[in-house]
């Protein structure tokens, strides 16, 4: 027993054998990945429990129960609950609730009033705006600018938008506003950017300082100054996050746009484009909203107006085409204080889809620019007219190329000028048309010279709001060829100054280009065509505009 109960030394081989033996790394990890998986399955979701209160001065914070293989379960934590206890500076009579009181606000002392003068809630450092416009940085209210009959003090000169040259009406003052269109030249060149374009000249020439906010393929910001028109060109953001929630190709530049225009939007947000139209909403009320921090407190600014010109009629099919669109326009139109519209054509579509009431504000046309020059003479064989861009499918190039087939037929020799487009591969098909001619109109000075030489300016497309190539072909002394029930019909207002197809057919296009042609043989043709727009130029438009922008400002005092 005892020899059997006794320890024997281990011998050298017996204390090799007890050594750990080295595992393979392999497997160490693979039962480590085993380990793991046996611990995510066993796991459970967390599940919240309610705080419990015990009897005492502790609180039990309950946290979530997780249940997991190996792992032990955590307690809650208890935290002390002190019970209110008199203090030597403080009786225990005082620690009774006491009633609400006014307190002087921190950091403004309340100042005594004298017998039967009104209180006064505004802040001391608050800065006077009389009306919508005033500069933010106007001087302080101050006594010493003397009272006013309620007692106020008056505001001081600084603060009146005619002493910092801005103001509302447009009439002695400068006025600073944000004109908005997703793109600009060069890169788009259509009906809406030349009225952004003529607008700008003619508030640059009355003395106002617009600018423009658009957005072009680029990787950086950029500012330019355009003829007196400040040009910031925010690029498009290609994210795929913004993909995913923006639809619209023409908002990608909303969100550099939008902190800039809630920090400075100018005096007036004057938009161009459905989604710019969101965008200028947004920005003004943000804008509104932020106001600005003062040492006494924070401040709002002045409501900033916003004017939205749809400058295309729009109907069910277009609006709904894209995610959002549909409400962003109608939530816009609502929320702006102008809407305009192009032409009646525009304004009853509007109204019809939208129930949205607008003004008719026809683009402008420079008709310094467009104007009769004798020295040009037509070209020697029956020309036909297309500037506008043949890519867009609303402007029906191919009806057009019907129509030439049988026009060529009665007076053979006559060519069709398209305007060069942007795609090769449209050009080429172009030019391999009988009678086909490319011609590049991008510069005002050439296209001012081929409206002079054409005999008649072709526009068949559908959905038109006003045709402002047709505007400027009159402007030149060369009539035009449109289709009935359509914007440019209402520019064509007698047979004297061009034709209007009664019926979306080549044989009804190339009746109406037949009779354009031979008018376009009587020498009393361009003065009559000139006539016909004469109260569309810059300086009408410009000053038609400044009333709307009136208006805008009133509805916002």
């Amino acid at each position: 027993m005892a020899a059997a109960g006794r320890r024997r030394p281990l011998g050298r081989r017996a204390r090799r054998d007890r050594r750990p033996r080295r595992r393979d790394a392999g497997a160490a990890r693979r039962a480590a990945g085993r380990r793991a998986l046996r611990r995510l399955a066993a796991a459970r979701p967390p599940s919240p429990r309610p705080a419990r209160a015990l009897r005492g001065r502790a609180v039990l914070l309950a946290r979530p129960r997780v249940v997991a293989a190996r792992r032990p379960r955590r307690r809650p934590r208890r935290l002390p609950v002190r019970a209110p206890g008199a203090r030597p500076d403080r009786p225990l009579a005082d620690l009774a609730p006491q009633p609400l009181r006014t307190h002087a606000p921190r950091g403004r002392p309340r100042r005594a009033r004298a017998a039967g003068e009104r209180p006064d809630r505004r802040r001391a450092g608050r800065r006077l705006r009389g009306r919508v416009g005033a500069r933010e940085d106007a001087a302080p209210v101050s006594a010493a600018d003397g009272p006013v009959a309620d007692g106020r003090p008056a505001a001081s000169p600084a603060a009146s938008p005619a002493a910092d040259g801005r103001g509302t009406d447009g009439a002695g003052a400068s006025l600073r506003p944000t004109l908005l269109n997703p793109v600009f030249w060069p890169e788009v060149r259509r009906g809406s950017e030349r009225a952004v374009r003529s607008l700008a000249d003619g508030l640059v020439a009355r003395g106002h300082r617009p600018r423009l906010v658009t957005s072009y393929d680029g990787r950086l910001p950029r500012y330019d100054v355009e003829d007196g028109l400040g040009i910031t060109r925010l690029p498009r953001v290609a994210s795929r996050y913004l993909w995913r929630t923006v639809a619209d190709d023409h908002a990608a530049h909303h969100p550099l746009a939008t902190p800039l225009l809630a920090a400075d939007p100018g005096d007036l947000l004057h938009a161009f484009y459905p989604t710019d139209a969101t965008l200028a909403v947004r920005a003004a009320a943000a804008h509104h909203a932020l106001g600005v921090v003062r040492p006494g407190g924070r401040d709002r600014r002045p409501p900033v107006p916003v004017v939205l010109s749809v400058m295309g009629p729009p109907d069910r099919a277009w609006a709904v085409a894209v995610r959002g669109r549909l409400e962003g326009l109608v939530d816009a139109a609502r929320a702006a204080q102008v809407v305009t519209t192009l032409s009646r054509f525009a304004q009853e579509r509007v109204w019809r889809t939208f129930a949205v009431r607008s003004e008719i504000v026809p683009p402008p046309v420079d008709l310094d620019a467009f104007c009769l020059d004798p020295a040009t003479a037509r070209h020697e064989t029956p020309t036909i007219l297309f500037a506008s861009d043949p890519a867009g499918g609303a402007k029906r190039i191919g009806l057009l190329l019907d129509a030439l087939a049988l026009v060529r037929t009665r007076r053979p020799g006559t060519r069709l000028l398209v305007n060069r487009p942007v795609d090769g591969t449209l050009g080429r098909r172009l030019a391999a048309v009988d009678g086909v001619g490319l011609v590049d109109l991008d510069d005002r000075e050439v296209l001012a010279d081929a409206y002079r030489r054409a005999w008649v300016t072709a526009l068949p497309s559908t959905n038109e709001a006003f045709g402002l190539v047709v505007a400027e072909s009159l402007a030149c002394g060369t009539p035009g060829v449109a289709f009935a029930g359509e914007g440019p019909a209402e520019v064509l207002t007698g047979d004297d100054v061009g034709r209007i197809a009664p019926e979306p057919t080549p044989a009804s296009l190339a009746a109406a280009l037949l009779g354009a042609l031979e008018l376009a043989e009587d020498p009393a043709t361009p003065a009559r065509c000139r006539s016909a727009v004469r109260g569309l130029g810059v300086p009408e438009h410009t000053a038609r505009t400044l009333e709307l922008y009136a208006r805008a400002f009133a509805a916002v005092r």
